[in-house]
Order: structure tokens, then C-alpha cells, then sequence
């Protein structure tokens, strides 16, 4: 018990660190979201470029599937944007999901989530239903990401992962990035 509150204090002190380190600048402007870290994945999704334009007001995408409302997206310029995608972020500790803003509490949501990993290891569980506006594509505007699909998660077990994004062109390739992660991260599936 001590190791696991001497380890969750160190945690804090890395995700108060690390919301404070520099962009990688990696190309687009999107993609400069990523966060410097020493993870690195190199096979990365491209967003669907029928998706371009969903962040307009109003969206202006030419995907048969289109939202009937503008996608939120967390812009690197945007310190708000920023501090409201770090809501997202997950950490996992003994195999089980937990905020990155409060390593001590297990994750609570349950049943059918979305997840994004970005280039760096980030990663980040959402609900699409629960706010419509974010999505997939939300987390860095478009850009490129590691793997993105959805999962099903009990009291912050991950029990069933998938690559399926209809804003990202994922491949086997891609979706091993987020089973390579999990499995790295004590995550049994």
C-alpha cells in the first residue's frame, strides 16, 4: 500500500510535468498537438480528409456519414483546449484506467467508450454519446494519431478494444499500436 501511494504521488508529478512541456513540432499544425515524450510510434492513421471542414460553423464535410453539427477541436494555441483534452487523458496503474489528473480514483465510466493514442503514448478514453461534439478527431484537429476505435470498460478494466473510427484509416498496422501500449501497460485483453 505504501508502494502503490508513493507510486501515484509520483504520477501526479509527472502529468503536472508533462502538462507543461513543449509541442513537438511534426509537421501540420495539428500535428504539432503531440506531447514530447519517450514513447514514439511511427505507423500513424491519417484522418479521412471527407472529415475536413467538421469544425466549421456550420460543418462543411463531404463524407456520406456527416455529424449535423460542428466537431469540437483541441487547438495547440488554445491553453483551454489543452487543459480540456488533459481531462481525457488516462494513466493506468495495476492494469486499471485512471484519469491522468487523479491517478488515485479508478476510472468510473462504464460500458461502451471511445479511445484515441496518440504518437507519444497519450492516451485518451471519451464518450462520443455523451457529448456529441468530440470526437475521435477532436483530440488533435485532425491530425495524425497512433490508433483510435472504441472499447468497453468496467471499473476502469479495458474489456474489449477496436480500431473502429470512421474518422481515422485504420489498418492492422495502426491498431497494433494500441494493443503493443496496452499490453505494456499491464492491461490484460
Amino acid at each position: 500500500m505504501k508502494n502503490l501511494k508513493a507510486l501515484l504521488l509520483v504520477m501526479m508529478a509527472l502529468a503536472l510535468f508533462t502538462s507543461h512541456l513543449a509541442f513537438a513540432d511534426v509537421g501540420t499544425e495539428s500535428d504539432k498537438l503531440t506531447l514530447k515524450t519517450s514513447v514514439q510510434y511511427n505507423n500513424l492513421a491519417r484522418m479521412n480528409p471527407c472529415y475536413q471542414g467538421e469544425d466549421a460553423t456550420p460543418p462543411r464535410t463531404t463524407c456520406v456519414f456527416s455529424h449535423d453539427f460542428t466537431v469540437r477541436y483541441f487547438r495547440e494555441n488554445n491553453e483551454k483546449d489543452l487543459a480540456d483534452r488533459e481531462a481525457y487523458r488516462v494513466v493506468f496503474v495495476d492494469g486499471a484506467a485512471r484519469r491522468a489528473q487523479s491517478p488515485e480514483q479508478i476510472l468510473t465510466e462504464k460500458g461502451k467508450m471511445n479511445y484515441v493514442l496518440d504518437a507519444n503514448g497519450n492516451f485518451y478514453i471519451f464518450n462520443e454519446k455523451a457529448i456529441k461534439e468530440i470526437r475521435h478527431s477532436s483530440f488533435f484537429a485532425g491530425g495524425k494519431v497512433a490508433s483510435a476505435g472504441d472499447l468497453k470498460i468496467q471499473k476502469g478494466i479495458i474489456q474489449s478494444i477496436d480500431s473502429d473510427s470512421g474518422h481515422y484509416e485504420m489498418n492492422d498496422e495502426i491498431f497494433k499500436n494500441v494493443l503493443d501500449f496496452l499490453k505494456k501497460q499491464g492491461v490484460n485483453l
